[in-house]
């Protein structure tokens, strides 16, 4: 065998192995999560809820890497697995009760990915809509990617459990 078919084998062997080796099912999620975008308003101004957004991500163990208030992204920084982040148990419940995110779990040859480090980017527009009136739209899907080794990474789109938006909307009413 030349040294050029010797190499053509290799990197055949290695395409296949990454493309099939690593293929991997994603399992269905059983519980109810809403779809539609949440929609808060508030009496606050536009600066002050993106300041009320920090605070509560960062008191949730989600320290933010970026924000684009003009396109309505924040981007958290990749942190361990907290409890910010679920997946459901075999009965559809949240592994953690408290999660803002339930994942869709990811079974790569017949083992269950687990969740070591994550980051998230979360859709959340902010938008003065009105004298004294702050709209706050809220993106249900949150696309995450997080890592089961230190190698791999997997992309999901995470499905917002409600509990973020429940946290967010006492602090945006006017005291």
């Amino acid at each position: 065998m030349t040294n050029t078919t010797k190499i053509y084998v290799a990197v055949t062997a290695c395409i296949l192995i990454l493309a099939y080796g690593c293929s991997g099912t994603i399992v269905p999620l059983k519980g109810s999560y809403s779809d539609n975008t949440v929609v808060l308003n508030s009496a606050k101004q536009v600066d002050s809820v993106w300041s009320i957004l920090q605070k509560l991500f960062l008191e949730n163990g989600l320290p933010i890497k970026k924000i684009d208030k003009k396109n309505g992204l924040l981007l958290t920084e990749k942190i361990p697995a907290n409890a910010t982040y679920s997946f459901e148990d075999t009965s559809g419940k949240l592994q953690q009760a408290k999660a803002w995110v339930v994942l869709r779990k990811s079974i790569v040859n017949k083992k269950e990915w687990q969740l070591k480090t994550i980051y998230g980017e979360w859709s959340i527009d902010v938008v003065e809509d009105g004298p004294g009136k702050t709209r706050v739209e809220i993106n249900p899907i949150v696309l995450c990617t997080y890592f089961p080794n230190g190698v791999t990474s997997m992309e999901s789109q995470g499905q917002s459990t409600g509990r973020m938006e429940a946290l967010l909307e006492p602090l945006l009413a006017t005291r």
